[in-house]
């Protein structure tokens, strides 16, 4: 039997994925235009999951080869490279310029994928620290965390009819 839309075993849903969206569109409220929310909040949510993607995927390869992957077998097991330093978790470390490092950690994994993600994250000045102030800036990172590995939403697909 397929898992519902409600069942929590089915991840997230589309209630609870508009509800983190609204948090972490709320964190931007005052200097930040709400027509501007998402040029802020999709390149955050991709970057996350884009670093959660290759967390899995070096768990796969680190459980399969163990003591015998090298970084090339490595390599195979990734969509995505994400330099040393550009990694989510090394951000979230960040206590000054957050918005200079989330650029330059941006601007790394695109130039390590330049096939896949050039450009992909927008140009969003964030060290604007008159737009977007240090202590918004890291409430909206909070609030983007807030969406968790292997939490996948799921879309409900409406059937076709004959």
């Amino acid at each position: 039997m397929a898992a519902s839309i409600a069942d929590p075993r089915a991840g997230l849903t589309q209630q609870e994925l508009e509800s983190r969206l609204w948090a972490a569109a709320n964190s931007l409220r005052g200097p930040v235009d709400p027509a501007d929310f998402k040029a802020y909040i999709f390149p955050l949510l991709f970057y996350k999951r884009v670093c959660d993607t290759w967390d899995d995927e070096h768990a796969k390869a680190t459980a399969e080869y163990h003591d015998d992957l090298t970084p090339e077998i490595e390599a195979d097991y990734h969509r995505f490279q994400v330099p040393e330093g550009a990694h989510w978790r090394d951000l979230r470390r960040v206590d000054e310029n957050v918005g200079v490092a989330l650029r330059s950690s941006l601007d790394r994994i695109q130039q390590a994928n330049p096939d896949t993600l050039a450009g992909i994250f927008g140009d969003v000045e964030w060290g604007n620290k008159e737009k977007l102030p240090a202590p918004k800036r890291l409430r909206h990172l909070s609030a983007s965390a807030r969406f968790r590995r292997g939490t996948p939403f799921r879309i409900p697909v409406a059937k076709a009819r004959n």
